[in-house]
């Protein structure tokens, strides 16, 4: 299945349960559990595509707003018309990019470059097993994003190679180089 926009991922089905990061648009995902709650919210477990089962955690399936589908088939006309719309910038984007020196983060944009070589990890803590490097200037796909519970809140993202939506992910990285930089840039196409 296909996330149509940004969602947010909880810890457990219900929808006060802790925060487990965000779920990037035009993510991949495969539903592992779906369960109603009382007042009809349906929510699902869902793991990375290719990640044997790694649950990422609960999202809503009908979003509160629109009442639209949050997750569409791959390959399905939805999902196409997803994809489409997240990689052709708005007019807002495009008037935002230029203005700013640097383009404002866009938590819906899911492709990404490396601005310097980057640690990539098993896991989502930091002292998880170290799995290789991601070079500088790589492009990735953001699966998931999420903040750790620790002193300095540290921003971490699950990525994968831009141009393999379906391989599993490679690691985790952070978002936030010890300088305060940014170490995945968006990438806007024109």
């Amino acid at each position: 299945m296909l996330a149509c926009s940004k969602l947010k991922l909880r810890w457990g089905e219900e929808l006060d349960s802790a925060e487990a990061g965000d779920l990037a648009a035009g993510s991949v995902v495969l539903i592992l559990e779906v369960a109603t709650l009382a007042d009809g919210t349906k929510r699902a477990k869902v793991a990375a595509e290719g990640s044997a089962g790694r649950e990422l955690g609960w999202l809503s399936m009908i979003a509160k707003s629109d009442g639209k589908e949050t997750l569409v088939p791959v390959g399905s006309a939805a999902a196409k018309d997803v994809l489409i719309k997240l990689e052709a910038p708005t007019a807002a984007t495009q008037q935002r990019s230029a203005a700013a020196s640097k383009p404002p983060p866009d938590t819906s944009v899911s492709l990404f470059v490396a601005r310097s070589k980057l640690k990539l990890r098993k896991d989502i803590e930091l002292d998880s097993e170290e799995v290789g490097e991601l070079p500088m200037g790589t492009r990735v796909r953001v699966i998931m994003r999420t903040v750790l519970n620790d002193p300095w809140e540290t921003k971490r993202a699950c990525v994968g190679l831009a141009d393999d939506g379906g391989a599993p992910p490679l690691g985790w990285v952070s978002c936030v180089a010890k300088d305060g930089r940014d170490t995945l840039i968006a990438e806007f196409r024109r």
